[in-house]
């Protein structure tokens, strides 16, 4: 039972920024919400972030994947503005547009006909010949020979986002158990009503799986395969000494953040290396190098930290959203890769929607655990 010794609504198995973001919208709509969290909000991946919202920049094309993520996009500057008046906090969504960067001819190729489709939807990307760069970044390597300039393209302080959803849920009444692992799911036939805990039973007239990285366990409970792993990202964060940067740059290699700060967030590795989470020497260098490779001044800026964090990868790379085909009373959220922070309002949204039974605002078929073949007979969370 919640604390008020009704049974909630929903309770939602993960404090990340999609558990939180999911919360937010089920509070926000009227539900009776629980968040069961093993450690701290945002522990995993949603806080070991650039915060980069840049729906063109995996090699996107037209779709499904890009529709949410355009509609994510779309739903952030009113976000921020309910979360500051909710909580207090500013999420420093900064809007000053990215820019992708060709370091060759072959890249500028690509990216020139990426664009064309682009311009076409509508969207507001241009590009810029390499003179035209070095006017917006005037210390950016000497051999960029042009770049993609998205104005849509943003960023915001994850840290600060993970915060502000699950503060903005818990005014809502939202309540959120910390330290607080779940070791199973509670069945009545093919219907999900509520969550094993290590001190008993919790009923849920429905339950969100937003597990991230260690989603495949969720699969298990449920008898179906889920077929999510951890994929690693290590991060670092620089503070230049006289090199300023306003626009985030894409390589084909890797990013750099400029924040409210100062820092400038470089980042990310991709390592599929189980649930190890160190940072290493390797992944560090590799990191630094690429400040030499996009801007090379900022090779004198001060180390300030590395971290890491462990995203939740699919074999296709699209998340895991909506009901499990014969079963009933749960959600899946998950599987958002490297698109956690910009899919989470979107994400939470659509979940929210579903959870209640109510239409979605975008269809859930594409990100359905259905294309993953190889269900169970039975649910393996039965007792």
């Amino acid at each position: 039972m919640s604390r008020a010794g009704v049974a909630p609504d929903v309770a939602i198995v993960g404090g990340g920024v999609i558990g939180c973001a999911a919360a937010y919208y089920l509070a926000r709509a009227g539900a009776r919400v629980v968040v069961l969290e093993r450690d701290r909000i945002g522990a995993e991946a949603s806080t070991a972030a650039a915060g980069l919202l840049a729906p063109l920049a995996e090699d996107a094309r037209p779709g499904p994947f890009l529709d949410l993520a355009l509609a994510s996009l779309a739903r952030y500057p009113a976000l921020a503005t309910e979360l500051r008046a909710t909580t207090g906090i500013d999420i420093e969504l900064l809007t000053p547009g990215l820019l992708r960067l060709a370091l060759d001819e072959a890249e500028a190729a690509d990216y020139q006909a990426s664009l064309r489709w682009q311009q076409q939807r509508g969207l507001p990307v241009r590009w810029l010949e390499g003179a035209e760069v070095r006017t917006l970044v005037p210390q950016v390597t000497s051999s960029v020979c042009g770049a993609v300039y998205s104005e849509l393209e943003h960023h915001v302080n994850p840290v600060r986002l993970v915060e502000a959803l699950a503060r903005a849920a818990a005014a809502h009444g939202a309540e959120f158990r910390l330290g607080t692992p779940v070791q199973g799911l509670c069945w009545q036939g093919r219907r999900v009503v509520g969550v094993r805990l290590p001190e008993g039973e919790l009923a849920a007239g429905h339950v969100v799986l937003a597990a991230g990285a260690w989603a495949a366990a969720c699969g298990d409970w449920l008898g179906i395969r889920l077929p999510v792993e951890p994929v690693k990202g290590q991060l670092v964060a620089i503070l230049p000494e006289t090199t300023t940067l306003r626009h985030p740059l894409y390589g084909r290699r890797g990013y750099l953040v400029p924040k409210a700060d100062g820092t400038v967030y470089v980042g990310a590795t991709v390592e599929r290396v189980g649930f190890d989470r160190r940072v290493t020497a390797a992944g560090v260098a590799s990191l630094l190098g690429l400040l030499c490779e996009l801007v090379p001044p900022l090779s004198t800026a001060t180390f300030v930290r590395a971290w890491a964090g462990l995203r939740p990868g699919t074999p296709d790379h699209l998340p895991v959203l909506g009901p499990v085909p014969g079963i009933e009373g749960v959600t899946l959220a998950t599987g958002h890769y490297r698109n956690g922070i910009l899919l989470a309002p979107i994400s939470g949204e659509l979940v929210a929607q579903a959870a209640q039974g109510k239409p979605t605002t975008l269809p859930l078929a594409p990100f359905s655990p259905a294309r993953f073949a190889g269900a169970a007979a039975a649910p393996g969370g039965t007792p």
